[in-house]
């Protein structure tokens, strides 16, 4: 159930596992985990730095005369180079990316696996989706309507 967080590593895991069981037979919520990679591919920010590595290899490429078949390809081969530092940088990714967006990104991506893992059909309504989003380092949290109806304790960190 919980091979995709190997980011945990193994002790992790488990303690994840055991938090969940202790929170679902403490209370009537039945949680269920979803883990992805990212909440969504947003190529924006790898289009802006692939264009300005481009653009500022081609600026030197005219600078230094090169010739002429330099002048093509170094650019583009720059915008590639650009646009894989920033899909194998997470936290360049990060920068780049505001942080209102990558909310909004997470929050989307939890309301639609809270639907795509059928939450919404637990028992009276209790169920709780908690989406981690590795890449974005967010954890979004989606409660059905009957977990308002529950006494409930509060974790505190």
């Amino acid at each position: 159930m919980l091979a995709p967080m190997s980011w945990l590593g193994a002790g992790g895991g488990k303690a994840l596992e055991a938090a969940v069981g202790e929170l679902e037979k403490g209370s009537g919520v039945e949680v269920v985990l979803a883990v992805r990679e990212r909440a969504r591919f947003w190529v924006v920010q790898h289009v802006l730095v692939g264009i300005a590595a481009g653009i500022g290899v081609l600026a030197f490429c005219v600078w230094r005369y090169l010739p002429r078949w330099e002048v093509v390809a170094l650019p583009i081969a720059a915008g590639v180079v650009g646009t894989l530092v920033v899909e194998l940088i997470g936290p360049l990714y990060r920068f780049l990316a505001p942080g209102a967006l990558r909310d909004q990104h997470v929050r989307e991506a939890a309301r639609a696996a809270f639907v795509d893992n059928r939450v919404h059909t637990t028992t009276a309504r209790t169920g709780l989706l908690v989406l981690i989003a590795v890449r974005e380092r967010r954890v979004e949290l989606v409660g059905d309507t009957g977990l308002a109806s529950l006494r409930m304790w509060v974790w505190s960190a």
